[in-house]
């Protein structure tokens, strides 16, 4: 989903949401789900990442985006994990924002230096051969 394809009524209630209207927001395609996921610019100079799901267009998504809220509330800050900044669930939309951290999404097929970052992040050792 675009950013552009959000209803107004969702919109504000996300710029309500962080405090200060969107002054630009970049919609991230590639993702693993049919929802909104977009990185924005708030006129107050705050970035925020947000996720959105429709549970009348994505049900399952809309569940998902649920139980992404209550593991994200029960972090301990030292997980190194973008932070939940605010969430809503008005029984139809569900929305999340993270704090924006600099990012995107791996190659497909992965790259050997993607991996390896992501597992030294992770502790664990590369395996010797990537590929599923």
């Amino acid at each position: 989903m675009d950013w552009a394809a959000m209803p107004r009524e969702a919109t504000a209630r996300i710029e309500r949401m962080l405090g200060s209207p969107v002054a630009h927001a970049i919609s991230q395609r590639g993702g693993f789900s049919e929802g909104l996921a977009a990185r924005v610019r708030l006129e107050n100079g705050k970035r925020a990442f947000i996720k959105a799901a429709s549970s009348l267009m994505a049900p399952a998504e809309a569940d998902f985006h649920r139980r992404e809220i209550a593991v994200s509330e029960q972090l301990p800050g030292e997980v190194p994990a973008p932070r939940l900044l605010d969430a809503y669930d008005d029984g139809t939309w569900v929305v999340l924002a993270f704090e924006e951290i600099p990012g995107q999404l791996p190659a497909q097929p992965w790259r050997r230096e993607e991996l390896n970052r992501v597992l030294a992040a992770d502790r664990r050792e590369p395996p010797a051969d990537p590929r599923p």
